[in-house]
């Protein structure tokens, strides 16, 4: 009977292993981000937590695309006054199962970025599109669920102060979420 029952076990392992190999499918996410960014006089600091949802699709367990929009909270720029900013972004997705469970991914792909806010002198910061780039990993808990953590950099964001020139900001996001797979 015990023979039976092992038997029964690692049958049952050998399905669900192959269950979670096939990840291709629709996938939603939302994450808890922590923005940064240099530039322009100085690093932003004290950003609050910002969000973003998004989805896509994975044509094979390896290669996906992912849509995603991410709202900072503020910040304090350098010199003083409040920043904000929001992105837009289109990734090509490359994933590497290390087992099972957990896989590591890299993205590249184009984000549109707006930043807004202002300090002591007035000064605007607009939109601008920028390559975007970044790596996480993904502990899937079941064949639906998972936890990701990733570090995407955004780009540069080009601002303008009131009749001053561009200033180029650099942007980052380091966010842990959840990963909903159809």
């Amino acid at each position: 009977m015990k023979k039976i029952s092992i038997a029964v076990l690692l049958s049952t392992a050998v399905i669900s292993s192959a269950a979670f190999a096939d990840a291709s499918g629709f996938f939603a996410a939302v994450d808890a981000q922590n923005w940064s960014a240099s530039g322009g006089g100085g690093n932003i600091t004290n950003p609050s937590t910002g969000y973003r949802i998004g989805g896509g699709y994975n044509f094979t367990q390896n290669w996906g695309v992912e849509v995603d929009y991410a709202k900072s909270g503020d910040a304090t720029q350098p010199g003083g006054g409040t920043l904000n900013a929001s992105s837009t972004q289109l990734v090509g997705v490359g994933t590497y199962p290390i087992n099972n469970m957990f896989s590591v991914y890299g993205k590249l792909g184009v984000a549109s970025n707006k930043v807004g806010g202002s300090n002591a002198s007035g000064c605007t910061i607009c939109s601008t599109t920028s390559t975007a780039y970044g790596a996480g990993g993904v502990y899937n808990i079941n064949k639906q669920f998972g936890v990701r953590l990733e570090y995407l950099h955004l780009g540069n964001m080009t601002g303008s102060g009131a009749g001053g020139p561009a200033t180029a900001v650099s942007a980052n996001t380091t966010s842990l979420g959840l990963v909903y797979n159809f």
